[in-house]
Order: structure tokens, then sequence, then C-alpha cells
């Protein structure tokens, strides 16, 4: 049976039947005149049709199965030709049997549909000679809105098979601001898209979306980033364009993906490739910034929303751009209206932290910075942040503003007395708290998230004057550097530098938290390779040095857009550190009335003692007896009530702190 058509061939005879012979043929030749007309005679010669192979088929268990196969032709005519191939005649011929084609339905075992929603994204950095070290980095990222895809088997893929990669998850019990209720994809599930059909309306369309009528709120949560390096600009990766979205047709909501300073401000530093560019939407070694957009004022729940996306349209003078593209992804989330009416919390401490990702501006004893968030209906436009390293000695700091519901602000927290930060415990952490909501201790509706906690190490302790050295790169003018204190107020800077020239400028500060901030105005550091290769920079250096000593610091010369070193000045925050430099005593410590306090150390002659309870009131104060090297007061604690009180030594040099129990 021929497995397909063509294998019939009619223009081969058989040679079934043939035997050889020893007789031969005899032949006459004879010449002579023929009498009579030629008479042409037609023989017509028979060319078989090829017949057509069917198979009868049955399904079974799953799949087809051939039961029986036949020869034979279809129903047709009979042709006969000329010599010149012209048709001289055609008869129909009749079919002797009838087949039916049915169609047969059969199941296949069902299979798993596969259908990839991004929750994150994130742009693996440059990994010539890079080294994230033994305990490699964190990004941390809020999937809150893709809760019900973590649920139950989820396949998760992280990677993009070049780095190893540990993917956690973090599930926090509480009540949320608001409830998540559905997610859905406004478009698609996130995809490429060509700038030129961006642009020409071809792709991302506007659409008609549905809201349902059991949700409160909607939000439009955006993850955009720009590739490829096409045309003169090198679009999308290299240029920056403007994305709108229309609601029912009107322009409601535009923003910028452009990374300005983003990529410079990295923490991830020293990548082996241009990391510290500007870029559209993504920055290498960095997580993708997602634009959320709430949706809520514009729509009723159970209608129907037009949505739109454009971008501004490919340049007449750079054509080529049309071939950059972006990947996308727009999601459309719904929830229920507000848990709480009034309520405040503490989301996020940006400084003193130990994660890594702020290392950029840690470790300091520079004022905290905490972030603030309003998680409640209602407008939040006043509470109280206390914050403490050791617990009893703490701040209040009290905040006003306005802010919506979900509006974050950043707050800095002025510290006072940078006695403040010693830490007595030893723990190194510190603490935030938000309370007095509206003024009103009990406004707020949920303190499990009021509280925010974070490890910190101590910055660098620099005793004694000190000097900057800076040895400028051949484009000095990119570059100036200024110090500061802990407010961040400037002592001192220095700009429009010459092109290779040193400057040294020497420094004796007093007691205090300090900061020296280099910085880059074309985010490339003073000695970048890419620089180096494409601009013809070349390197510089900066550098602390003690006057008449050792080195204290040595910038990085590829630190991108800046590079701050923090420092303190005649303190130390660990208690380790402290003893290391001086000696309190108190004794006896507990007392129950009189008690000496006493320090050892460099005092030069002036000390004053300042007692405080645990909720930071002035219980006692005076001047110690001093020498040069030593200080000492006798304090009776009789009238004061038990509990446990922060001892603070001032001297000309340095300030020193030291818990007392009174029983």
């Amino acid at each position: 049976m021929p497995s397909q058509t063509g294998m019939f061939r009619f223009d081969e005879y058989p040679l079934v039947g043939v035997k050889q012979d020893v007789n031969r043929p005899r032949l006459a030749l004879g010449q002579g005149t023929v009498s009579g007309a030629d008479v042409v005679s037609y023989h017509p010669e028979l060319k078989l049709k090829e017949p057509q192979v069917i198979f009868e088929q049955q399904p079974a268990a799953n799949h087809f199965v051939i039961v029986n196969s036949y020869l034979g032709l279809p129903q047709g005519t009979t042709v006969v030709y000329d010599e010149n191939g012209d048709t001289l005649s055609q008869v129909a011929t009749t079919a002797t049997n009838l087949l039916t084609n049915d169609q047969i339905t059969y199941y296949r075992e069902p299979y798993e549909i596969i259908k990839d929603i991004e929750i994150a994204r994130y742009i693996t950095p440059y990994g010539i000679n890079f080294d994230l070290g033994p305990q490699g980095f964190a990004w941390i990222y809020d999937v809150t809105d893709y809760q019900h895809l973590l649920r139950d088997t989820v396949d998760l893929a992280a990677h993009n098979t070049q780095e190893l990669l540990d993917l956690r998850f973090a599930f926090i019990q509480g009540i949320p601001p608001r409830d998540v209720q559905t997610r859905e994809p406004i478009w698609a599930d996130f995809r490429n898209y060509n700038f030129a059909n961006l642009a020409n309306d071809v792709s991302l369309q506007s659409k008609n979306v549905y809201l349902s009528d059991s949700s409160d709120m909607f939000k439009i949560k955006t993850r955009l980033s720009g590739h490829g390096q096409v045309g003169d600009g090198a679009c999308c990766e290299w240029v920056p364009n403007d994305h709108q979205i229309k609601v029912n047709g009107s322009p409601t909501f535009n923003w910028n993906i452009w990374q300005t300073t983003e990529c410079g401000d990295n923490p991830n530093t020293s990548q082996g490739g241009t990391w510290p560019y500007a870029r559209e939407g993504w920055c290498p070694g960095d997580m993708v910034r997602e634009h959320e957009f709430e949706l809520t004022p514009y729509v009723t729940p159970g209608d129907s929303v037009a949505i739109d996306y454009s971008v501004n349209q490919v340049p007449t003078n750079d054509p080529g751009q049309a071939g950059g593209n972006y990947i996308m992804a727009f999601d459309l989330i719904s929830y229920t209206a507000p848990n709480f009416q009034n309520d405040a919390a503490i989301i996020d401490i940006l400084n003193p932290n130990n994660y890594e990702y702020y290392r950029k501006y840690n470790p300091t004893c520079s004022n905290p910075r905490v972030i603030l968030q309003n998680t409640g209906e209602q407008p939040l436009t006043k509470c109280t942040i206390r914050c403490w390293i050791t617990y009893g000695d703490w701040i209040e700091y009290e905040w006003t503003g306005n802010l919506g519901f979900l509006e974050k602000e950043i707050v800095e927290i002025p510290v006072p007395d940078i006695s403040w930060w010693t830490d007595l415990e030893g723990n190194l952490t510190f603490s935030a708290q938000v309370y007095n909501v509206e003024g009103d201790p009990g406004l707020d509706e949920y303190s499990n998230n009021n509280f925010k906690q974070t490890k910190f190490k101590a910055p660098e302790l620099i005793d004694g004057p000190f000097f900057v050295w800076f040895t400028t790169n051949n484009k000095a003018s990119e570059n100036k550097y200024k110090l500061i204190d802990a407010s961040g107020t400037v002592l001192f800077e220095r700009s429009g530098m010459a092109n290779t020239t040193q400057y040294k400028d020497t420094f004796d500060l007093a007691p205090g938290c300090y900061s020296i901030i280099l910085e880059d105005t074309d985010h490339d550091g003073i000695a970048f390779w890419a620089s180096a290769q494409y601009e013809g920079e070349s390197s510089g250096q900066f550098r602390l040095r003690k006057v008449g000593g050792s080195y204290i610091e040595f910038f990085p010369g590829d630190f991108g857009h800046y590079h701050r070193y923090n420092f303190s000045v005649g303190f130390t925050l660990g208690t380790e550190e402290a003893e290391l430099t001086h000696e309190v005593a108190v004794f006896p410590n507990p007392t129950t009335g009189e008690c000496t306090i006493e320090v050892s150390g460099f005092v030069n002659g002036k000390a004053d003692l300042t007692i405080y309870d645990l909720t930071g009131r002035l219980v006692h104060s005076e001047a110690m007896l001093a020498t040069s090297n030593f200080a000492e007061s006798q304090v009776d604690m009789s009238a004061y009530p038990s509990g446990r009180y922060i001892v603070k030594i001032v001297t000309n040099d340095q300030v020193y702190t030291s818990a007392l129990v009174k029983q």
C-alpha cells in the first residue's frame, strides 16, 4: 500500500512472465512502389489515472487507529487526446461506491494551560568583573496586588539563565488599607510592543473595560521599560518619550519613565558596563519602577470605561527610531472601599538602616528619615512620630501636612542632641512609631502598621583634624564636593575646579555627625572605563587623611552620580567603641539615693552633667568637678521616683551617656 501519491508508476512495464528463447525473429526487406494513398490510423494509448488510498479510521484510547484501507478512483471523466494534446472526446465515468468522510470527535487527556503573568520586573547588572559580595544583594517588591495568584500550587520563574537567584515571599498577616478583589490585564499580559505601532495606534488601541459592580475602587498599574538601540537616538533604550492614558477619550494620566538620576544613584556601583547612564524606564542591576494611577475618581462601579494608551510620534528627523520597542504591562486592580477612616503608617526607614539597597547614604548618624503613609480614607494633616535607639531616650516630632489616601511623604526627624545616637543597650537598632493622628491619641484605627524597626551600623569615627585631598580629572567642571552636618546644612563646598589639579582642604570639627558628598553631573564618577574609552576622560582621586597621620577613606572612582561618606566626630554610636576612648562610672547602680558619677579620659577641664527620665524630661543638671583627664559629681536621687534614667556628660570634645537605675 503506497504511503503517498506519486508512488504508482505507469511508465514502467512489468517484467513478470518474460522468458528467453533461442529462436530469432526473421525480417525481410524489399524495395518498390506503394500503390494507393497513405492511410493515417490512430491507435489510442491508455494512460491510467493514479488511484487514491483511502483509510478508514476510528477513535480509540484518545487517538485515531486505522481499521481498513482501500484503493479507488474518484468519480470523473475519461478523456481522449490527439497527438497535440487537444481533447478529442470525453465520457463521464460512474462511481461504483459512495464513501462519506464523516467528522470524528475524540478527546485528549486534559493538559495544563500556561498563562504567564508578570508580578515584578528586574534588570540584571553588568556582570563583567562585578561582585555582589558573599551575601549577594536583595531587591524587595510589594506584590500585594497579585496576592490571589500566590495560592495553592504556582509555577514561578525568576531568572534569565545568567545569575543564581533566590526568591522568597513574606506573607504579612494583618489588614491592608483596602482589600484586593481582582487583577486583570487591560490589553494583554506583559509583552513586547514596537514603538512605531504604539505611536501610530496600531497597538494598545482604545478598549472598553467593564468594572465590577461589587468593587469600590480601581487602579491602573503600569510597568514599562524601553529597549533596542535603533535610529540615531538609539531608541528605545536611550530615548525619553512621553506616555499618556486617556480615560473615556480625555487625557487623564501623563508620565515619563526616563531614569534621569536613578541609574547613577544605584547602590550597585562599578558594574562591568555602562551602568550609570540614564535610560528609558530601567537601570542595570535594579528594579523596574511601577507607575500607578488611581482610576476611582473618573469611573463608576458597574459601568464600562474606555482606556487608551498613547505615546509621542516617532521623530520625523530620526525615522529609524520606529524599530525600537517597549516591554509593557498594564493591569487593572479592583479593590474594596478603604478599611479605615483614620490611619497612619510608618512603611519604611531610609536611614539609619543596614539594608544594602540604602547603602549609598548609610551607615550614618544624620537626621533619621522615615516614610509616612496615610492608610485611612480621611486626609492626614498631623501626627506625632517618635524615634529612639535606647528605649526611653526618644525624639518626638510633630508632623504636619496634607496626605490623601495612600499618599506618602519622606519625613526627616531632627536630632536635637548628638548624644541621642549613643546606643546604651548595644543593639544598634532604630525604632520609629507614629501615633496621635490628628492630635487624637485614640483616633488611629490600626496600630499594627504604626511601628517600624531596623538594624544599623555605626558610622566611622574621626578624631582630630583631617584633610580632603582631591586630584581632579580632565573633566573637573563635572565635579563638586561639600561637607554637611547631620541636618544637611552645608558647612563647606568646593566647585569650579581646574582640570588635573590637586586640592587639599583641612577640617577640625566639633563633636557631631557629618557627611562628605562628592558629586558628578555626568553620572560617570571620576574614573570610569566607558568615559575614558568614548570621551577621553582621565581618572581622578579623592581621599581623606588625618593631619600628620594615615589615610581615613579612599573614595571609589566609578561611583556614578555621587559618593557619600558619613562619619562622627567626638562620639561613637555604639557602647563598645565608646569604651575604647573613655570610661563612665555610676556607683552604686542601682541606687536608692546618693550616687557618684564620674568620667575618666580626656575631659579638658570642663564637663556638664544632665540626667533625664524615660519620657525625656530633664530631672537634674550641674557642672562637674573637672580636671584635664577626670570629672565627677555626687548626686542625690532620693527625691526622684524609682525607675530608669539617662545620664549624659558633655565635655569640650565629646559626649558620653550611661544608664542609671533608681530603686
